[in-house]
């Protein structure tokens, strides 16, 4: 009897005990966590994706843009990630890595049009710089007109290293004459320079991708022209003046901001070019050269060519120029030029007239535009004036008019110089018409495009609706500027 006692007590003894072992290791059971449960924050991100390329090909994933040509892209780039205190996390030495040395191997020198790669970064706030081919320019340090720094800025900013303070004077530093640096086709090529400044960039989950894109410090001016005197003509010297000779570092944020201080203008000359023009309706090409930004002028940019042997000139509508666009300047050696003289009346409030000249020379397809005041009576009055010196006005005799836009305008006598129109008292219309010149010279395929605007309490400023043709490098073609040339007045 005791034995059974005894042997029931150890029975007993093993169970509870091995109860208390099961309920020992049920606290260390992790249940699975629920949408509401909390998770750990990271504190290091992994494998985030930061994405460079020009301007418009990195955000489109397009790899490229229409507008550019080879060699305007990146053929070396240095990126710098720097935290919320302002230190340095993340040096990118893209330059020397094996895909970026791959791509040009590949597509060719400063034919790089993005870069890619992954890095480990703590979350926050991040302020990313990037920059591209600035091995061949300059720093002007205190931008107050003190001579260029003497290394180039990319040994300047190769000397950065992980953990260094990011220098804040490199926020208003002023880089010397980029455009001077871009020569695509020497033997000791420069690219163009490429700079970008990221600010509050949110680093919060691995795998983040940012995209990058960074906006050449230069812009593109395209020369072409069109020749309607009836013979070959012999093209061999070209000058274009009034540039900046410096830029900003970094793209200006204001939408009008100011030269750099110390900018001085700069000439862009072409000689001995020799440049046979055939006598047609199609431009030729002359050249293509880079200039710098340019700002804070009131004065338009003067063209000079000498052209079988004399000197004509023409000037641009436009006075500035801003980085990473294209300035298309279509320059036309015709016998005459056209000019649409627009008057228009409104009437009751008083009757007083606007005069607005639209000069034949603003567009190389014959299309002109202006804004009228809403149903006012107005009418548009052609004649040609003479592009080498003469200043007569020669009559339109023989031209048709058509309306496009018969619910907003009604024309009187389609064929009569000056023709007659009345606009719809509505604003914020637009009336389209073509016309067609017969007499005494023969245009095809003209237009003149109005729209209305409110009348308001004061008589219009007359203005003259040709304004410079801007475009950036990813936009589409847009009509070139058709500058006039005349002969110069030492001729």
């Amino acid at each position: 009897m005791r034995i059974g006692k005894y042997i029931g007590g150890i029975a007993l003894a093993g169970m509870l005990a091995l109860g208390w072992a099961c309920s020992d290791e049920e606290p260390i059971v992790t249940p699975p966590v629920g949408p509401d449960e909390p998770t750990e924050e990271e504190t290091i991100l992994e494998a985030v994706t930061i994405q460079f390329g020009p301007e418009g090909t990195v955000e489109t994933r397009a790899y490229g843009d229409d507008n550019a040509r080879d060699h305007e892209f990146m053929n070396s780039l240095i990126a710098f990630i720097v935290d919320a205190e302002g230190q340095i996390e993340v040096v990118i030495n893209a330059t020397d890595s094996i895909p970026f040395q791959n791509t040009l191997t590949a597509q060719g020198a400063g034919n790089v049009d993005h870069y890619s790669t992954t890095v480990d970064l703590t979350p926050g706030a991040k302020t990313i710089y990037a920059f591209a081919n600035m091995d061949k320019v300059k720093r002007i340090a205190e931008a107050e007109g003190n001579s260029p720094d003497e290394e180039s800025f990319e040994e300047t900013l190769e000397a950065l290293k992980v953990g260094d303070t990011w220098p804040t004077a490199y926020a208003t530093a002023v880089i010397d004459n980029p455009a001077a640096a871009v020569n695509l086709e020497g033997d000791d090529p420069g690219f163009i320079p490429m700079s970008v400044v990221r600010r509050d960039v949110n680093m919060t989950v691995s795998g983040q991708q940012v995209n990058i894109e960074l906006v050449r410090l230069v812009s593109r001016v395209d020369i072409t022209l069109q020749n309607q005197q009836g013979a070959e003509v012999t093209v061999s010297d070209l000058t274009m003046s009034d540039f900046a000779d410096r830029v900003a570092l970094f793209e200006p944020e204001k939408e009008t901001p100011t030269a750099p201080t110390g900018a001085k203008n700069s000439t862009e000359t072409f000689n001995d070019h020799d440049i046979k023009v055939p006598s047609q309706a199609d431009p030729t090409e002359i050249v293509s050269f880079y200039v710098n930004e340019t700002w804070g002028r009131t004065d338009p940019f003067s063209v000079a060519l000498t052209i079988d042997g004399k000197e004509m000139t023409g000037e641009t509508k436009g006075q500035t120029i801003r980085r990473n666009h294209i300035l298309p300047l279509a320059l036309r050696l015709a016998e005459s030029a056209l000019y649409l003289e627009v008057t228009a009346q409104v009437a009751p409030i008083g009757g007083y007239p606007v005069a607005v000249y639209l000069d034949g020379s603003n567009k190389l397809t014959d299309t002109y535009e202006i804004a009228l005041p809403e149903g006012c009576t107005f009418s548009v009055e052609g004649y040609l004036v003479g592009v080498a010196g003469e200043e007569e006005q020669i009559e339109i005799t023989g031209w048709s008019w058509t309306n496009n836009s018969t619910s907003i305008c009604e024309l009187e006598s389609p064929t009569e110089n000056p023709i007659v129109g009345h606009l719809t008292a509505l604003p914020e219309q637009e009336a389209s018409f073509g016309f067609e010149i017969t007499n005494p010279v023969s245009r095809t395929d003209c237009s003149l495009i109005i729209q209305t605007k409110e009348v308001g309490d004061s008589p219009w400023d007359s203005w003259d609706a040709s304004v410079a043709s801007l475009r950036q490098w990813q936009a589409k073609s847009t009509l070139y500027e058709l500058i006039p040339l005349r002969m110069s007045a030492t001729e």
